[in-house]
């Protein structure tokens, strides 16, 4: 198989990750895919059909810093990163066939961990968008 065709087998092999983590955003909480879970499910699938995808590039793209006050008059500090990162797909019967994917995301957080969050969700999204990609070809 070329990398095209195994791209759209671990599409098939993997179907759906289900949402199985559950965000709280103040008084509302909505669910969503752990990274933990689709990198599971991707990785076992690539395993299989003999690709490996790899995070090898990253840039930031703009850090912001947005001050705000709490309901206690105190001042709260809020980092927002903005990275794209580089994922690239290699076949590994054929080290010559490869795809580059390149995703942005953000991550937010009052401390130091924005920039992790922002790895985390472009990584996560380039493994759940390439699958996507591939399965609406069919």
């Amino acid at each position: 198989m070329n990398i095209y065709e195994k791209i759209q087998a671990v599409s098939e092999e993997i179907k759906n990750v289900e949402k199985n983590l559950t965000i709280s955003a103040g008084q509302s909480s909505y669910k969503a895919v752990s990274e933990k879970d689709v990198l599971n499910a991707v990785k076992k699938a690539e395993v299989k059909f003999k690709i490996i995808s790899i995070p090898y590039k990253q840039e930031i793209i703009k850090q912001e810093v947005i001050e705000s006050v709490n309901k206690y008059n105190n001042t709260i500090i809020t980092l927002i990163d903005t990275i794209k990162m580089t994922t690239k797909i290699i076949n590994l019967e054929d080290t010559t066939e490869t795809i580059e994917i390149e995703t942005l995301a953000k991550g937010v957080d009052t401390q130091d961990k924005g920039l992790g969050k922002a790895s985390t969700y472009a990584r996560k999204y380039a493994l759940l968008n390439v699958s996507r990609i591939y399965r609406d070809w069919e």
